[in-house]
């Protein structure tokens, strides 16, 4: 037995002497602005302003001394002053859907930034949703069982031009559900002083064409004209929905770079988490800024109020 140990013991000398430090370069990252805009009708353009760091770095470097000024091709022209946080904005400044904005950023010492949006102006409407009870079942992991998740069932009709491109998005919020027990029960509660995005699922042709089946995003659902083939056309979802009550259903049109802009976020965000059983490559977030990094572009944005088991039209 003594002569285990001492045998042990000198493997573990001879493995601790095989340890080497090992230093790597990495390449030292080239320092550009970080602008970011997503803007729309009725809110004001309001531009983020930082400077790009790296991965591991928590503090943020936003940029207080630019020149920010933004021009339409209608002939408006904006200068954005600085608010404090990296934020430049204008209470005059007040984006218009079909009007190309031209965006120009000096920062000193920099190279100028620059980068144009706009906001759809012939997008696809809604014209019916329709919403129904029902239930779903999912996998519970570990247990080889499946449960059964009550869902509202959405139906929206849209109408869209066939000679236009259109980008959309759905997304659902409703108030935050709090839980309180008494004694053995659990009543839900919903608490109006909170927001929730609605967990979504869909296996609706449209929607699984965009190939993010994989990046559960659940909280919007995207999709292009392109792939409707009918109209009007049905897109189909259903949401978790635990009290049957009223929730809101937002509707967007996004313009091409703000589309690709969202797409390219949500397979970021899931990609920058690591899995055993999934590794991924992680995915570069789309850009349209000239001399930088960041998006500036335009959306436009419906709510339409619904309640479960109703049908609401619109001409």
């Amino acid at each position: 037995m003594r002569y285990f140990f001492r045998l042990l013991l000198s493997a573990l000398v001879v493995l601790s002497s095989c340890r080497k430090e090992i230093e790597i370069d990495f390449p030292e990252m080239e320092i550009k602005p970080v602008v970011n805009c997503l803007f729309s009708p009725n809110n004001h353009f309001n531009i983020n302003i930082s400077l790009s760091k790296n991965s591991i770095d928590t503090f943020t470097y936003n940029v207080e001394n630019a020149e920010v000024t933004i021009s339409g091709n209608d002939g408006t022209f904006f200068e954005l002053q600085h608010h404090g946080g990296g934020n430049y904005l204008s209470d005059q400044a007040f984006p218009q859907a079909g009007i190309v904005y031209t965006l120009k950023v000096n920062i000193p010492d920099m190279e100028k930034v620059s980068a144009t949006g706009s906001i759809p102006l012939n997008s696809s409407v809604v014209t019916e949703i329709e919403s129904k009870a029902g239930h779903k079942t999912e996998a519970v992991m570990g247990t080889g069982e499946k449960a059964r998740i009550p869902v509202q069932n959405l139906k929206v009709k849209i109408l869209h031009n066939p000679q236009e491109s259109d980008f959309m998005g759905l997304s659902i919020v409703r108030y935050a559900l709090t839980y309180h027990r008494v004694n053995d029960s659990i009543f839900v509660v919903e608490n109006k002083s909170k927001f929730y995005y609605g967990y979504l699922n869909s296996d609706d042709p449209a929607i699984l064409s965009e190939g993010l089946g994989n990046f559960y995003t659940y909280q919007m659902l995207l999709f292009r004209d392109i792939n409707f083939t009918e109209q009007p056309a049905t897109v189909r979802f259903n949401v978790e929905k635990e009290k049957p009550s009223k929730f809101w259903l937002r509707f967007f049109n996004f313009s091409p770079e703000a589309f690709q802009y969202v797409k390219s976020w949500f397979i970021h965000e899931y990609t920058q988490d690591y899995d055993f059983w999934e590794v991924y490559e992680p995915q570069p977030l789309y850009s349209n800024i000239e001399n930088g990094y960041g998006i500036f572009a335009g959306y436009s944005m419906q709510l339409y109020e619904v309640y479960p088991d109703s049908t609401l039209t619109f001409e």
